[in-house]
């Protein structure tokens, strides 16, 4: 039931609208409300299993004006999911997930102040949450390991121009997740400070926290540091990070650096090197990652990608479909 009321107020809404734009979605009347959504397909190989399955349906509502915004995005993951071969199965989830749900005001050009459930601004590869917009169908091992993706709470940005771009930003959280399940880790106690420095095509990021996971006796303390390079053709981007409590190292390190050339404007090669030291491993994982992305349009991507282990059973071909509308 809640399903058919989600989509009747969506086509409800499609009928005000006025005007739409492929990865913008439509404006509804002279408002600057807008709504739309991203879907996603991806499918799997490696030496044993296949597997094929909706990855994302999302649908976004968002708006800006004056000093004021705001993004809705519900989203139903995994809603199918099709295995073949050893341990075959067919799984399918119904529930709706509340992904982001903020509202974020401009104190003025800055100060801006976000209040709700929003992505973790730690590092780069994290501010693109979604397939449509990351480089490669997967995430890095570190951004499921280090951090809480999601923080329901507050966020403070403040800028300063007069040192080139530069920004420091803190984030908090002190109750119960809005939708716990659909996180990295369920917590809810949860600090951070970051800064961020740009000079010419380079950015740099320093992130650290602290958070504590429900039922752990210990909290978790992460710190970060990011940098990206960017030119017309060619974007290097890498991340390493270290995660640990009070009594122990729980990853004594992670991290990922990545190429991406753009050989033409719709067509992109990526190559990705990984490696983690965490207590749950019985040795250090590496791994590689070659892909292509293919954009006919900005707004659609069609993604292949090959993972390469240490242990060659583990291989594995990633494919994607994704389009934002």
């Amino acid at each position: 039931m809640r399903i058919v009321i989600i989509y009747l107020i969506i086509f409800i809404i499609f009928l005000e609208a006025d005007e739409y734009h492929l990865g913008r979605g439509l404006q509804v009347q002279d408002t600057p409300i807008y709504i739309g959504g991203y879907i996603s397909f991806e499918s799997e190989s490696n030496t044993n299993n296949k597997s094929l399955k909706i990855d994302d349906i999302a649908f976004l509502s968002y708006a800006s004006y004056d000093n004021l915004s705001y993004m809705i995005e519900l989203e139903y993951k995994d809603l199918y999911s099709k295995r073949f071969g050893e341990n075959s199965y067919t799984l399918t989830n119904t529930k709706v997930n509340k992904e982001r749900v903020y509202i974020q005001y401009e104190i003025n050009q800055s100060n801006i102040l976000k209040i709700g459930k929003f992505n973790n601004e730690i590092g780069f590869w994290n501010m693109t949450p979604i397939n449509i917009l990351r480089a490669t169908t997967s995430n890095p091992v570190l951004v499921q390991n280090i951090y809480p993706k999601f923080v329901s709470g507050i966020n403070y940005k403040l800028y300063n121009f007069s040192i080139s771009d530069m920004s420091i930003e803190v984030s908090s959280q002190n109750n119960k997740s809005i939708d716990e399940k659909y996180n990295s880790y369920i917590f809810n106690i949860y600090n951070s400070i970051g800064l961020s420095y740009s000079y010419d095509k380079m950015k740099f990021k320093f992130n650290s926290g602290y958070f504590k996971v429900i039922d752990e006796l210990n909290g978790r303390y992460f710190n970060l540091v990011a940098y990206s390079y960017e030119n017309r053709y060619l974007e290097i981007l890498s991340e390493l990070a270290t995660q640990y409590t009070t009594k122990e190292i729980v990853t004594k390190y992670a991290y990922y650096l990545q190429s991406k050339y753009s050989f033409t404007p719709w067509q992109d090669i990526i190559f990705r090197l990984e490696s983690i030291d965490n207590i749950s491993y019985t040795k250090i994982q590496n791994f590689l990652i070659s892909a292509y992305t293919f954009r006919p349009i900005y707004p659609i991507a069609l993604k292949g990608e090959y993972q390469i282990y240490e242990n060659s059973d583990n291989n594995k071909f990633l494919f994607s479909f994704s389009m934002i509308f």
